[in-house]
This record gives C-alpha cells, structure tokens and sequence, in this order.
C-alpha cells in the first residue's frame, strides 16, 4: 500500500490521509513518486502562459480615476497596466505615484533579453501614461511563471487524466492552478470550500479518517 507521507524544506515529515494541494498541477507532479507514465504525459500537455510584472515608483502628478487599463495592440510591450495608488480609499494625493505593466510571455514568445525597463519606459510615454516631465525613482520586476492557464483541446483530457490518479491517492487539487482553470477571486475561494466538501464525503465513504490540509 502506499504511504501518504510529505516531505517539508525544513527537513520535517507528516503523514496525511487527505491532502488538498493548491499546488501548480506541473509543480504538484514533479514533486511526487510513483507517478504513472500516462500521468506524466498529461501533464506535459499542460500549458500556461506566465506573466511578467514591472513596478515602476513616479514622481510626478497622480493619474485620477483610472486602476487598469488595456493595451491589445502589439506595438506595446505590455497588455495591461494599472495604478496601484488609486485602488486606496481615497486614492493617494501625495508622494510617489505607481504603475504595474504586465507583460506576458511564454516559451513561443519571449521576453526581450535587454532593455525591458527601458521599452516599458518608452511604451508608457508613447501611450500618454507617464508625462514627459514624470521621473522614474525606483523600478521593480516580479515573474509569474502561472499567470494564465490555456484552454486548447487537450486541457479537459489531461486534467481529468492527472485528477482521477490524484483522487486515487487522495490528493485533492483545489484553486486556480491546483484545478487548471480560470477563476476569479471569489470563485477560487469557492473551490475551496468545494474540496472541503469532497473531503467530508471521502470520510464519509470510509477511504480515510483524518484530514491534512497542503498548501
């Protein structure tokens, strides 16, 4: 029989009976053993665009009544910015003003090799999104490597492939990334509550008789 056990970084172990993991499926895959084949050819099918989050701190006037903003053209580096500063109540009338470009890229597309900070720049001045008297006073980069799951005709196979196994070793994937899936906020806290719900119904089925939940 198998044996429900994870392994910590910090060198500590725990048994579990039934594990909810909102774990990236790829990730959540590559840390397990005894992985069937036809598992781990599922979840190379998986794909997923990440997105590249560039900060940038201005000194210059505030930019009233505007939080996101969409860029679909393919001249613009980024697709979308927003304005952290005016998502406060009410929106900040003093120092520094923010905006977050989003760029998304992907292993067909990319991201510049040089000159990032300086094309989000120059993009944010052609779009009249920074003023030519505004000055950059501090930059900030974070990479989302699972920004955007995509739906392309292999999706529903592979994941009903990787879940039926997870199910089958009480794993249960919860979340936006655990569940391969686009959710709103509101929605991925509902999947939640959805696992929990499925969890009940394993005890109750008499697979196991005690819960852990992961992360």
């Amino acid at each position: 029989m198998r044996r429900h056990r994870v392994h910590f970084a910090n060198g500590r172990d725990a048994d579990y009976r039934v594990l909810i993991s909102a774990i990236p499926l790829p990730e959540l895959v590559a840390i397990l053993s005894e992985v069937p084949a036809e598992v781990r050819a599922a979840t190379a099918l998986l794909r997923a665009n990440s997105v590249l989050s560039v900060g940038l701190a201005i000194d210059g006037p505030s930019v009233e009544g505007r939080h996101w903003v969409h860029f679909p053209e393919p001249e613009f580096v980024f697709f979308r910015i927003s304005y952290p500063h005016n998502f406060t109540d009410p929106p900040s009338a003093s120092g520094p003003r923010g905006i977050c470009a989003e760029i998304a890229h992907s292993a067909t597309r990319p991201l510049p090799k040089e000159g990032l900070i300086e094309r989000v720049e120059a993009d944010l001045r052609r779009a009249g999104a920074m003023l030519p008297e505004d000055r950059i006073i501090a930059t900030g980069a974070y990479d989302i490597k699972y920004a955007y799951c995509i739906y392309d005709h292999n999706r529903r196979a592979a994941i009903r492939t990787i879940r039926d196994w997870l199910h089958s070793i009480d794993i249960v994937p919860s979340g936006r990334y655990g569940l391969w899936t686009y959710f709103w906020s509101h929605e991925a806290m509902l999947s939640g509550r959805k696992s929990a719900k499925l969890v009940r119904q394993m005890l109750a089925a008499g697979r196991c008789d005690a819960v852990a939940a992961g992360k």
